[in-house]
């Protein structure tokens, strides 16, 4: 083994003329250099002997990365377009998270091996499963129908008294969906509030005289909606 010395302070290699590099070789082949231009390049870096206090690293002067390596993904910052799969439990410790989605999509949750979404954020901020309800909405049915609050419900329709349709902002992907529908009791207390002409695009809401079979207007109707 041969060792180079210098009993002063700095050794000192200079590779003298323009664009001239500094090169380490083993066994003839070219294992890292240092550019004229102070950039260096090494076939592999062992971790395991990078120990005690380390020089901060910064990322800005790191080249040569590819973009196109799907096993990487950036320690801070910059954008990862791949899909990311986590194996065993993680932790999200920052106070902020910004998922950005598709169209129709932010986030997607699914169970391990299976395909089907348990839960999704939708870009409006909606949110969607099997347990949570797909529309819901109340709202004032006498007079000009108007809605109190709300959810994926764009309008009403009003078809006659006592019966409007509660029309949805994203449509149902099948009419095979459940409903409940109430009235607020009026002085006559004997209304039957319904649903029914299930359809993608609204649910109709049908309230009635329990005796006579007349529909009656309601200033207080409630309707939601679950679907798988």
């Amino acid at each position: 083994m041969s060792t180079i010395k210098s009993s002063d302070e700095h050794l000192t290699l200079n590779a003298d003329g323009s664009s001239k590099d500094i090169k380490f070789q083993a066994n003839g082949v070219e294992k890292a250099s240092i550019s004229s231009s102070g950039a260096f390049t090494s076939t592999s870096i062992d971790a395991t002997k990078l120990t005690g206090d380390l020089p901060a690293i910064s990322g800005a002067a790191l080249t040569g990365l590819s973009a196109s390596d799907s096993t990487k993904m950036p320690l801070a910052g910059g954008t990862f377009t791949g899909g990311v799969t986590f194996n065993g439990t993680q932790t999200l410790s920052s106070s902020s998270y910004w998922i950005a989605g598709s169209t129709n999509n932010a986030f997607s949750f699914n169970s391990v091996g299976d395909a089907a979404n348990l839960f999704i954020i939708k870009n409006d901020g909606r949110s969607t499963s099997e347990f949570t309800a797909r529309a819901w909405c109340r709202f004032s049915g006498t007079g000009t129908p108007a809605i109190s609050e709300s959810h994926n419900v764009s309008s009403l329709t009003d078809i006659s008294t006592g019966n409007w349709n509660v029309n949805f902002q994203t449509a149902m992907a099948t009419t095979f969906y459940a409903t409940v529908s109430d009235c607020r009791p009026d002085s006559y207390d004997d209304e039957n509030c319904s649903s029914d002409s299930l359809a993608t695009t609204y649910v109709r809401v049908d309230n009635r005289r329990t005796g006579s079979g007349a529909g009656v207007d309601n200033d207080s109707v409630s309707v939601i909606v679950f679907k798988e």
